[in-house]
């Protein structure tokens, strides 16, 4: 059996220092069920930015551009070329 990411981690009570509650500029989504008891999150971004912070050579890119308003690859590749036809 796979160590969760808390074990992996060692996030427990006795080693954690805070709790991120939201992130600035992001807000959990809802799907929109029939009842407010049925409703279920469909979006949560400190959830997904701490999961892909696991494994930030993989995810560095994705995370710089949808937290950090930083490019992606293909906006990257875009203005090289921009810039390779400007000279």
């Amino acid at each position: 059996m796979y160590p969760s990411t808390m074990i992996a981690f060692n996030v427990a009570k006795q080693t954690k220092l805070a709790t991120v509650l939201g992130i600035e500029g992001f807000q959990v989504l809802f799907d929109k069920p029939e009842t407010a008891k049925d409703r279920k999150v469909t979006f949560d971004p400190v959830n997904e930015f701490f999961t892909h912070c696991s494994a930030t050579s993989e995810n560095c890119v994705m995370l710089a551009s949808k937290y950090f308003n930083l490019v992606s690859y293909e906006e990257a590749l875009q203005l090289y070329k921009e810039y390779k036809n400007g000279q």
